[in-house]
C-alpha cells in the first residue's frame, strides 16, 4: 500500500478518535482502504472496482497488490478513452464474474479474453464497436450473458462462439447494414441466444428499417430459387422489401446479363420486378407478350441485344404497364409511332425508355413524327442522344435527330440544278444534239439541249405536284449556267 493512502488511513483513524496503536493492524487497514478511493477507482468490500475511465483502471491493474486484484469479481468502467481493449489485461482478475464498459470510444477488441473460468457477463456498452472475432469469448467457460447494444456494428460476419452455459446475447441498438451477409442467423442454434432478435432492424438505406431476419430468410431463399437449370449462372438479389402493415414481402431482380442467352428465359423466381438480360443475343420479344410471367416485371433491360422490331409489342398488356424499357444498341431502325402513343398514354407506371445507338433511318416519311414523339415524351431518357444510321453515302450519317430540320429531310420544291461545262464539250461534239434531233441554229440548239437536261431533273416532281414548266436563263455561252424547275403548274 502506497505512502498516500496510510496518510489518508490515518486522517480517517483520528477523526473517529482511534488511536493508531489501538488501530493499525492488518484487518482494519483493509477494511478502511476498501472504501477509498484509488486515483478514480474505488474499491468496495473488497470484491467490487468501480473506475471513472479506462486510465485510472489500467493504473489500478499496475499498482495494487496482487492479492487485492485476485479478490476482485466486478469490474465496472464509466469510460474508455482509447480506441482498442486489450483483453489479456483481465488475466490477473482470477476470480472476476462481471465486467463491464459502460461508454467510451472503443472501437475494437484486440485478442481473445484470457481463460477467466468464473467470468459470467461481459456488456460493452454505448461505445464505438465495429468488429469482433468469432472466437473472442471462447475461452470463458461459464460465461452466460454478453451485452453489445449501442455500438457501431455494422455487420457480424460470423456467429460468435460461445460455451454451453451461455443464454443471451444482446445487439440491440446497432446500425446493421442488411446488404451484408448475416446468414448465421438463420442457424436456430444461434438465433435461438439472441435475447433481442425480433427488435433487431436495418439501418442501411435499401432495407431500412427492416427485421434483420426477414432480410436474410429472404435472400436465401431467392439464392436457391436461381439455382435453377436456366438461371445457373444468372445472379439473383433482392430489389427492395415491401411493407403492407405488419406484412413484408421481397422484390427480386435477376441479372441475366453477357451469359449468352438466345432468348428470353421461361421462368425467373416469383416476385421479380427487374430483370437484366443486355449484351446477349436475344431478337425475339414474343415471350413478352405471350409468357405471363413478363406482365410483372416492371424493369426490363435489353440494350445491346439483336431486336429489329418492337411493333409486335403493340396492343399487349407488357406495353401497358411496364415501368422502364431499355432497348439502346439494338438493330431497331423505326417504330411504329402512333400505337406507341396510344400504348404510352395508357400506361400509368412507366418512367424510363431507352432507344438511343439504334441504326434509326432517317427520312421525311418517319422521321418528323419519331421527332415529335420524342419531344412529346420526357420518360425517353437518352432522347437527345439518338442519331440516324451510320451508312456509308448517307449524308445525314450520325447526326442528332432532334438536330434535324425538315430542309434536311425532305425535298424541295425548288431545286437548283448546276449545269457544268461538260455539257459544252458533249455539245461542241453535235453527238447529243444528233441524238435529240435538235437544230443545228446554236444559240436555239444549246437551249433546247439545256431545257432537256433539266427536265429530266425535274419530272420526278410532276408525280407528285403536277407538271412543271421549265423555265432557263442562259447567261453565257461556254461557261456553267443556272436553271430551276418553276413552282408554277400547267
Amino acid at each position: 500500500m502506497k505512502i498516500e493512502h496510510l496518510l489518508s488511513i490515518l486522517i480517517f483513524l483520528q477523526l473517529q478518535n482511534v488511536s493508531f496503536t489501538q488501530s493499525i493492524n492488518a484487518t482494519n487497514i483493509n477494511i478502511i482502504a476498501d472504501c477509498i478511493e484509488f486515483e478514480g477507482c474505488q474499491l468496495t468490500n473488497q470484491t467490487i472496482l468501480e473506475c471513472d475511465n479506462s486510465k485510472a483502471f489500467k493504473n489500478w491493474l499496475r499498482n495494487a497488490d496482487s492479492f487485492r486484484i485476485k479478490e476482485v469479481q466486478n469490474v465496472t468502467v464509466q469510460n474508455w478513452y482509447g480506441k482498442t481493449l486489450l483483453p489479456l489485461m483481465l488475466a490477473g482478475l482470477k476470480n472476476l464474474q462481471a465486467f463491464t464498459i459502460a461508454s467510451g470510444n472503443l472501437t475494437s477488441i484486440a485478442g481473445d479474453f484470457p481463460h477467466l473460468v468464473f467470468l459470467q457477463k461481459v456488456a460493452i456498452t454505448d461505445n464505438q464497436l465495429e468488429k469482433i472475432h468469432s472466437s473472442v469469448f471462447k475461452n470463458l467457460p461459464t460465461l452466460i450473458s454478453v451485452d453489445l447494444q449501442r455500438n457501431n456494428f455494422q455487420t457480424i460476419s460470423q456467429a460468435l462462439i460461445f460455451g454451453k452455459n451461455f443464454t443471451d446475447l444482446y445487439l440491440l441498438g446497432n446500425k446493421w447494414d442488411c446488404t451484408k451477409t448475416m446468414k448465421w442467423l438463420l442457424d436456430s442454434k444461434h438465433a435461438n441466444l439472441l435475447s433481442d432478435l425480433q427488435f433487431l432492424k436495418c439501418s442501411d438505406k435499401k432495407y431500412f428499417s427492416r427485421p434483420i431476419c426477414t432480410v436474410m430468410e429472404y435472400k436465401k431463399i431467392v439464392k436457391e430459387n436461381c439455382r435453377k437449370s436456366e438461371l445457373k449462372n444468372c445472379t439473383c438479389h433482392i430489389h427492395y422489401i415491401q411493407r403492407e402493415g405488419n406484412l413484408y414481402s421481397p422484390i427480386y431482380a435477376v441479372n441475366c446479363s453477357n451469359r449468352g442467352f438466345y432468348q428470353f428465359p421461361n421462368a425467373v423466381p416469383i416476385n421479380t420486378s427487374v430483370l437484366y438480360i443486355s449484351h446477349n443475343k436475344i431478337s425475339d420479344l414474343r415471350p413478352l407478350v405471350e409468357n405471363p410471367i413478363y406482365k410483372h416485371i416492371d424493369d426490363i433491360h435489353l440494350d445491346y441485344n439483336l431486336i429489329e422490331s418492337i411493333d409486335l409489342l403493340e396492343d399487349s398488356e407488357y406495353l401497358n404497364n411496364f415501368r422502364l424499357l431499355n432497348l439502346m444498341g439494338n438493330l431497331i431502325q423505326k417504330i411504329s409511332v402512333f400505337p406507341l402513343k396510344n400504348a404510352f398514354t395508357k400506361n400509368p407506371n412507366i418512367q424510363s425508355v431507352y432507344l438511343s445507338k439504334n441504326p434509326w433511318i432517317c427520312n421525311c416519311k418517319f422521321t418528323p413524327k419519331f421527332q415529335q414523339f420524342l419531344v412529346k415524351y420526357e420518360f425517353v431518357r437518352d432522347a437527345k442522344n439518338i442519331t440516324c444510321s451510320n451508312e456509308d453515302g448517307n449524308l445525314l450519317s450520325g447526326m442528332l435527330v432532334l438536330d434535324l430540320k425538315k430542309h434536311n429531310l425532305c425535298q424541295q420544291d425548288t431545286e437548283e440544278i448546276l449545269v457544268v461545262d461538260i455539257f459544252m464539250i458533249i455539245f461542241n461534239s453535235g453527238t447529243m444534239i444528233e441524238y435529240l434531233g435538235l437544230p443545228q441554229t446554236s444559240n436555239d440548239t444549246l437551249t433546247n439541249l439545256y431545257e432537256h437536261i433539266i427536265g429530266l431533273s425535274c419530272l420526278r416532281h410532276s408525280s407528285i405536284n403536277g407538271p412543271r414548266f421549265v423555265t432557263f436563263d442562259l447567261n453565257s455561252l461556254g461557261s456553267s449556267s443556272v436553271a430551276q424547275c418553276d413552282t408554277r403548274r400547267n
